[in-house]
């Protein structure tokens, strides 16, 4: 291997271990008859903020007062201002959709993506965030 393209991988791989690495993770359902499914993925924007896109398979039950929300939890006791930050209502049951994270949110102090039904505080389901280098560790 040439060492400008070792170092230029070198380089690459740099970038993506600082903070704001993608995360990705895969819905599992949390509670039965309110199955949810797909997977979610955060990537810096480019402007210190962070976006999480909800996956094309992205499916989970319609219900009234359903939130996308990071928790510091992958399976909820409670939703408080110190353990959770909502991000907005549910924009559909299935499909990609993409949800903003502002700029003093750090992601990686959450474990978790939650689909919560507020109405009914009932947690749909979850995925547990995990950077994509982790796997290569």
């Amino acid at each position: 291997m040439k060492k400008s393209a070792i170092l230029v991988l070198f380089f690459s791989l740099l970038s993506l271990t600082s903070w704001g690495a993608d995360s990705v993770g895969t819905f599992f359902t949390i509670t039965p008859g309110d199955d949810t499914s797909g997977m979610a993925r955060i990537q810096p924007a480019g402007d210190g903020g962070h976006v999480l896109t909800l996956s094309n398979s992205f499916l989970t039950q319609e219900a009234p007062a359903v939130y996308v929300v990071l928790h510091k939890e992958t399976i909820p006791m409670s939703y408080t201002n110190e353990n959770a930050v909502i991000l907005g209502m549910i924009q559909s049951f299935s499909g990609m959709q993409q949800y903003y994270i502002p700029a003093q949110i750090n992601p990686d102090d959450y474990e978790a993506v939650i689909i919560w039904c507020k109405e009914f505080n009932v947690t749909f389901g979850a995925a547990k965030m995990m950077s994509i280098l982790e796997g290569f560790r």
